[in-house]
């Protein structure tokens, strides 16, 4: 009786630690009535077991191991309920809630643990913290961004500046190297037709006196055609005198000399005795003595400066331009010379008026020379030839108007 009692006894305790387990887990209404289905089944089931065991055929005893059995159940049930209540209770939490198997109280529980954790942790502080933390990367993070692209940015203007840089450096070589050869050669002018001279001290020092010279020559010049241009009317003898006045201006001025070593005329288109076209002495001065006798004939199939001078209309000094002179009779008595063609006048596309400077000594005046053709003295001769025939038709005065 004793042992059937002990074991109906154990089996209700175990039974009832399985069923406390398994009913504070249980989450609504319908796992806890299965439960205790369970729990009444599991008793029944294992007395049942236990009177094949023990073979108890006495009803008392069999009554009072049930008895036992289901006591021991429900009494451990209880105080294991109040125990597990106690052990997990916390605040908001009560005994009826874990009693009734309500699934809350396992929220409530976890809640108030996650909150106290929280609290012990300070976890808002953290959060915010944190939130503090990830802005301050992000700033980072853009500023390290921002300056990447800076950095870039300064990377490639460096290079394009040190680019720039070498070209300057290779530029600057270059133009060192240019200077350099230019302080290993002479100054030069360039003179028509692609004639050249070297620029020397002596050229230097006589530009100013030239330019003086050249002003005053201009002014005396310009008096006479405004002077001329008063005329209604003016004909061969006031034309000549008036190229004969220019000429005049020129050699006093610019040569400063009545020296018989410069001979200043002018040349227009012609015929000689066989009907041959070229160029015969208009007016002539030497010094300023007007010259009376003939000139060179200069045929104008030949080759000669007045039709070279017509085709680059510029001025040309036949010391600069040997292949193109023409030997007159006195080309040993005037050793060099300079010839200008009016290119504006024409009959039939051949130049009828000319312009020039004769001298004997070439070594004296070849520097006055180079400086009239540089700075193309011819233009100021021309402006005042052209203002003349626009009023009055220097083809009309010396050709009578024929066509």
């Amino acid at each position: 009786m004793k042992a059937s009692i002990f074991c109906h006894i154990c089996l209700g305790s175990v039974l009832s630690l399985f069923f406390v387990l398994y009913y504070i887990n249980g989450n609504g209404k319908w796992k806890i009535y299965l439960e205790f289905l369970l729990g009444i089944g599991g008793n029944i089931g294992g007395i049942f077991i236990l009177d094949n065991y023990f073979n108890i055929d006495n009803i008392q005893i069999r009554m009072y191991s049930i008895a036992f059995c289901l006591f021991s159940f429900l009494i451990l049930t209880f105080l294991l309920l109040i125990i597990f209540s106690h052990i997990i209770k916390e605040q908001n939490i009560s005994f009826r809630d874990i009693l009734l198997g309500q699934k809350s109280w396992i929220d409530k529980y976890y809640d108030t643990k996650i909150k106290e954790i929280e609290k012990n942790l300070n976890i808002d502080e953290l959060k915010k913290r944190e939130e503090e933390i990830i802005k301050k990367e992000n700033l980072l993070i853009e500023k390290e961004k921002k300056y990447n692209e800076e950095y870039i940015q300064k990377e490639n203007l460096l290079q394009e500046k040190n680019k720039i840089i070498e070209e300057k450096e290779s530029s600057l070589e270059e133009e060192l190297k240019k200077i350099e050869n230019l302080g290993k050669q002479k100054l030069q002018l360039f003179l028509p037709a692609k004639s050249k001279v070297i620029i020397t001290k002596d050229y230097v020092e006589l530009i100013p006196s030239y330019f003086r010279d050249i002003n005053n020559c201009i002014l005396e010049m310009n008096f006479y055609e405004v002077e001329y241009l008063k005329k209604d009317k003016i004909n061969l003898n006031n034309f000549n005198a008036f190229l004969i006045s220019i000429a005049t201006a020129i050699s006093t001025y610019i040569f400063n000399t009545n020296s018989s070593e410069i001979r200043i005329h002018f040349r227009y288109l012609s015929e000689n005795e066989n009907h041959i076209k070229g160029y015969k002495k208009l007016i002539a001065i030497i010094g300023k003595k007007v010259v009376e006798n003939n000139m060179t004939f200069i045929p104008y199939n030949k080759n000669n400066m007045i039709s070279k001078s017509f085709e680059c209309k510029r001025a040309l000094i036949r010391s600069k331009n040997i292949e193109y002179d023409y030997k007159s009779n006195n080309y040993k008595v005037w050793k060099d010379y300079l010839t200008y063609t009016f290119y504006n006048l024409e009959i039939e596309g051949i130049p009828f008026l000319s312009f020039g400077i004769s001298v004997k000594n070439e070594a004296r005046y070849k520097n006055i020379f180079y400086f009239l053709n540089h700075i193309k003295f011819e233009d100021y001769l021309q402006e005042k030839i052209e203002s003349i025939n626009s009023h009055f038709s220097i083809e009309q005065i010396l050709y009578g108007g024929r066509e």
